[in-house]
């Protein structure tokens, strides 16, 4: 009985120092960048930078939970010299060079200090992973995909790609503006109900009253039987509810937006469930 127990306090303190023997990025804090970049040409590295801050959540989660994985951590140290801007004067004469206005944001630099690639806010470790990847493949990167479309390239599929490496970099008025070049006026509503452009509005597109919302939201029923009821009205109620939480918290009276009026107009006239609680917060946000 004392043997197993040894044994067993032994595999425990065995399996612990293992965990805690884990390799993690390499990531020393809010170092004047120029000193980051002179490293990373001499070690012949591109460069990574972290934004955050020790108050946020996601980022704490990204560095406590996703660089301690011994493979992102060694695929990263391999080929960045990486820095964590958390505070400081550095950190804010660079937020405003890099347009940072959120947290976490990741920037992937080339030694030279120029983005090719950008990643926004929490995730997985595989995305972490497909994110740096990309980031590091200059055919298909941020950078190169923003040339592409600069260049005049409108193909769906190029489209669809672009939409969700900007929807990654929280770059999202250049998102918005791609959903449109995809949902241009000559874009049959009829097919968002094809798989392919269902889930490029399911994904990208928050406005409850533009065409193709209003369509979605008009012919629901139809949209039931295709996708799911709960999966339709759970994209329905995420726009309404994100439109609300803007007009209700925003700082200017939102009577003068034309989508707000057209909001007010479509719950006002509709059964849909939740119609009558959104417009009680709704009504009184005009008056602000």
């Amino acid at each position: 009985m004392i043997k197993k127990y040894f044994l067993l306090l032994l595999a425990t303190i065995l399996l612990t120092g293992v965990h805690g023997q884990n390799r993690q990025v390499d990531l020393p804090k809010n170092i004047p960048l120029q000193d980051i970049l002179k490293k990373a040409k001499k070690q012949k590295k591109h460069v990574l930078l972290d934004f955050g801050s020790p108050r946020c959540s996601p980022c704490l989660f990204i560095k406590n939970k996703i660089f301690t994985i011994d493979s992102i951590a060694d695929f990263i140290n391999e080929r960045f010299v990486s820095v964590d801007y958390t505070e400081g004067p550095e950190k804010k004469r660079l937020s405003k060079i890099y347009e940072v206005y959120t947290e976490p944001v990741l920037l992937i630099c080339d030694a030279n200090g120029r983005v090719m690639h950008r990643m926004e806010g929490k995730c997985t470790a595989g995305e972490m992973m497909a994110r740096l990847r990309q980031g590091l493949d200059v055919k298909n990167n941020l950078t190169a995909q923003k040339l592409m479309y600069d260049n005049g390239n409108r193909s769906s599929e190029f489209l669809i790609n672009y939409l969700e490496t900007l929807h990654i970099a929280g770059l999202r008025t250049q998102r918005d503006s791609v959903l449109q070049n995809i949902f241009s006026p000559s874009f049959h509503v009829d097919s968002l109900k094809t798989p392919k452009y269902w889930n490029v509005f399911l994904r990208y597109n928050e406005s409850p009253v533009s065409r193709e919302g209003s369509y979605v939201f008009k012919h629901r029923e139809e949209f039931y039987k295709l996708f799911g009821e709960q999966i339709v009205n759970g994209k329905i109620d995420r726009m309404f509810n994100g439109k609300l939480r803007t007009y209700t918290y925003g700082q200017t009276p939102p009577i003068e937006s034309k989508e707000y009026r057209d909001i007010l107009e479509c719950l006002q006239n509709t059964d849909y469930p939740k119609s009558t609680e959104w417009l009680i917060y709704l009504m009184p946000a005009q008056y602000k």
